[in-house]
This record gives C-alpha cells, sequence and structure tokens, in this order.
C-alpha cells in the first residue's frame, strides 16, 4: 500500500520533505500544516514523515494526516535508531523527486518557503539551496540566515 501511494504521487510532485518524527506531539500538526499551506501548491509536495518509535501521540497525528492526504507518506519504524539521520536517510532512499529538503519536527515554514527555495533552484541551476532561518525568542525574531544558493554560499566568508 505504502509503494502504491508513493507512485500515484510521483508523477505530479516537485519536491519531496522528508521529516523525521520522535516524540514530536506538541509541535508535528504545526509543521505538517505549514508543509501543507504552501503557496507552490500541497499537490507538487511528497511528504515523507518517518516515525523513529515515538512514545507520545506523534504515531497517531501521522497515522490522521495520512489518512486525509494522499502524498503524506507516514512510515512507522521498528526499532528506535537514536538519531535523525537514519529517518532522513530512509526517506532519502524513498523519493524518486530531483529536489528533497529536510524539516525537523519543531520546525515550520512561511507559507512562500518552497516557492523561494524551488525558483532560487530552477532560476540558478545549482546542486542545492538554503533556506532563510529564523530564531523565535521571547523577545521577538532574529534572522540568522538568508535564502542562498550554493554558488552564492560559496562566496560567503566563514
Amino acid at each position: 500500500m505504502l509503494f502504491d501511494k508513493l507512485q500515484n504521487k510521483r508523477n505530479a510532485a516537485k519536491i519531496t520533505v522528508i521529516t523525521p518524527v520522535y516524540n514530536a506531539d506538541r509541535y508535528l500538526r504545526k509543521t505538517i500544516d505549514s508543509v501543507i499551506n504552501q503557496s507552490v501548491g500541497f499537490e507538487n509536495v511528497e511528504y515523507l514523515l518517518i516515525n523513529d518509535c515515538s512514545t507520545d501521540l506523534s504515531r497517531e497525528i501521522l497515522l490522521e494526516y495520512y489518512s486525509r492526504f494522499d502524498n503524506i507518506i507516514a512510515v512507522f519504524l521498528e526499532c528506535n535508531s537514536g538519531i535523525p539521520a537514519q529517518p532522513r536517510n530512509i526517506g532519502v532512499q524513498l523519493s524518486s523527486l530531483n529536489y528533497i529538503t529536510f524539516l525537523d519536527p519543531d520546525d515550520w515554514l512561511e507559507p512562500n518557503g518552497f516557492e523561494v527555495l524551488y525558483n532560487t533552484l530552477e532560476e540558478t541551476g545549482d546542486d542545492y539551496v538554503v533556506g532563510r532561518t529564523i530564531a523565535e525568542k521571547t523577545s521577538g525574531t532574529k534572522i540568522v540566515g538568508e535564502h542562498e544558493s550554493c554558488r552564492e554560499r560559496r562566496n560567503v566568508s566563514p
């Protein structure tokens, strides 16, 4: 069933989003909803959520979204890997799209995040692009990184 669902949506999608999930029920809905509400259109997204044996309500949240959206794939690992790299690697193996991005389960995207990143990749022909990162604090927000293509990033002094 998983592979049927993957194959049905691959032809239309442009971007694979991979979220490793471990005990993230406090933030998970906000994260998933930020992907669903992207200005590029959710039909252009293949969303892989890899649950690393969460013990909270993450599994139930993933199953809820999986049942509502054809392009959300929920994968449940049999034993905890202890690090997010394993779920990310599984997501990479399951994706067949040209563009892959990782989104942690306690992060979220601005509504035009994928549109800016996708357009930057298409315009520059670069291999990767880095998104804007904003840190939220009780005193407000602070931009800690800007959208950059790999060519722009190579020109930045450390």
